[in-house]
């Protein structure tokens, strides 16, 4: 197995919400001037080939499988994530006005990276 592939399954294995939060670290440390929120944005809607390289994996890391996927799926009918999430930017922008409506959910969303994670499996596309 070359370099390429063992990074591809350590991607995959770690999950979209690990892959979010190892982004997270890495932009910190580009960008300690900036929030947590502001340098992931930065660093994941950069145009250069890093950034398209971190959408690249983070597209990669979302097809890992949960093992609770099939359970948590219930609950997820009864409990709608992006209404939750957008209800919890709205609590940080009333918070910290200075935020942006983008800004205040890209907090909402790495901040409760379990909540994310369902709201990414209630919009996933079915075939």
């Amino acid at each position: 197995m070359d370099k390429t592939e063992r990074m591809l399954k350590n991607v995959r294995s770690m999950g979209e919400s690990e892959y979010v939060r190892l982004v997270t670290d890495y932009a910190r440390k580009q960008y300690p001037t900036l929030t947590k929120e502001q340098a992931f944005c930065k660093v994941f809607e950069a145009s250069d080939s890093e950034g398209q390289a971190i959408r690249h994996f983070w597209k990669i890391a979302q097809q890992g499988v949960d093992d609770d996927e099939a359970a948590d799926e219930a609950e997820d009918v009864e409990n709608d994530a992006l209404d939750e999430l957008e209800t919890l930017a709205a609590e940080e922008r009333r918070r910290n006005p200075k935020l942006s409506k983008a800004q205040a959910y890209t907090k909402a969303y790495s901040d409760n990276p379990e909540l994310a994670a369902k709201e990414r499996r209630q919009n996933r596309p079915r075939a």
